[in-house]
């Protein structure tokens, strides 16, 4: 695939039918293993302020679900826990604070909360500056769309 398909590729799968999350799940995480292990929550952010900025947020649970299983999967030692019954594809990566961030995000959309938004923006603050490449997203206005 040439480096301009991928693009429009993802364009066209954030728009797609109900089976284009796990598609650009697959598509994103076969990106990533291309790259340094540490980036997967690049590619998981990818995933998750695609479809936030479309307010697709079962898609948004679906294609990071799938990233998320894909990842545990072939990194079988990262720490991990479900946050609860009422929230059973969301888990915390105690390691990898920007999973976190990515899951809490989609609930915080889902409730249109703008109060837990900007707490999660504040809680993970440092985090979300920390990486560079994140740094360039506008959180501001994926965020801002959803709630």
């Amino acid at each position: 695939m040439q480096d301009n398909e991928g693009f429009e590729a993802e364009k066209h799968l954030l728009l797609g039918t109900k089976e284009s999350p796990t598609i650009l799940a697959q598509f994103m995480f076969e990106w990533y293993k291309e790259d340094e292990i540490h980036k997967a929550p690049i590619y998981a952010a990818r995933l998750v302020f695609g479809y936030l900025f479309y307010y697709r947020i079962r898609e948004c649970k679906k294609a990071l679900s799938t990233f998320m299983d894909l990842y545990t999967t072939r990194n079988s030692s990262v720490s991990h826990t479900t946050i609860s019954e009422s929230f059973p594809d969301t888990s915390i990566f105690p390691a990898t604070p920007i999973f976190n961030y990515l899951s809490l995000l989609i609930i915080a959309a889902q409730k249109t909360s703008p109060e837990l938004y900007n707490s999660l923006k504040k809680r993970y603050a440092i985090h979300l500056n920390d990486n560079v490449i994140l740094k360039e997203v506008n959180l501001s206005a994926a965020g801002a769309n959803c709630m």
